[in-house]
């Protein structure tokens, strides 16, 4: 069984396309038994690990959580900063009626602990040691519209470290194509396997430091699953053509 993120971790060569970790993602859910909330508390575990490597002496983040399991982890890392002692302020958009039973439970979880949640505007102070981006995740496809635009131009005005969690918002994870508007990351931590895009196309400008959480995902799944990329010095090599 693969174990979280570890300040020792390596990056494996294998690349993964975005259907192939939610296929990995899916197995795992299944095998847990739950609505996937145990893995996104294990994601969202790994990245304040991360944050509190990059970022020793952090004591105040701002987190930006969308309506999407993405945000269902910022909400988690949230949480998880506070009870440590560190002061935290929640930015998020979107429709939250449309969440996730997991994401669901991971904004309660952020509000059981006393933690404002507050809708992003313009007005919003996005201040402080570290600025978390759980905005988009892998399912974006298209240029980002609207008030997710402008949270992701706010970002990037905001002039403080950008932790992002799996993939910088607005970057396609398959591809590393930028459609529009994208976030600059200082750091980016991403879960369960490297996605293609990250080390493609524009992915390697806007990611920062890369750090893996390979998260408890389970033997089988890997056995079934084989990732359809890799790195070699640099470049990515496909290891099979896709249709």
């Amino acid at each position: 069984m693969n174990r979280p993120f570890s300040a020792k971790d390596h990056l494996p060569a294998q690349l993964f396309s975005v259907a192939q970790i939610r296929e990995l993602d899916r197995q795992t859910i299944a095998a847990q038994g739950d609505d996937g909330f145990t893995l996104m508390h294990e994601a969202a575990t790994s990245a304040l690990s991360v944050l509190q490597h990059h970022w020793v002496d952090a004591r105040k983040i701002t987190v930006i959580a969308g309506p999407g399991n993405n945000g269902g982890d910022a909400f988690i890392l949230a949480a998880l900063a506070f009870e440590c002692g560190i002061r935290v302020r929640v930015f998020t958009l979107g429709d939250l009626t449309k969440q996730t039973s997991a994401a669901q439970k991971a904004l309660n979880m952020a509000v059981q602990t006393g933690i404002s949640i507050e809708r992003l505007s313009t007005a919003s102070d996005l201040s402080g040691d570290v600025l978390v981006d759980g905005l988009l995740g892998t399912g974006l496809s298209s240029e980002p519209r609207d008030e997710f635009a402008q949270a992701i131009a706010a970002i990037n005005a905001a002039d403080i470290p950008v932790l992002a969690l799996d993939v910088p918002s607005g970057l396609n994870a398959d591809s590393g194509v930028v459609y529009g508007p994208v976030v600059k990351a200082d750091v980016t931590i991403t879960f369960i396997g490297v996605k293609r895009g990250l080390l493609t196309a524009s992915g390697p400008d806007v990611c920062g430091a890369l750090e893996l959480a390979e998260l408890s995902v389970i033997d089988s799944a890997h056995a079934n699953i084989v990732a359809d990329a890799e790195e070699l010095v640099g470049l990515v090599y496909m290891t099979k053509c896709e249709d």
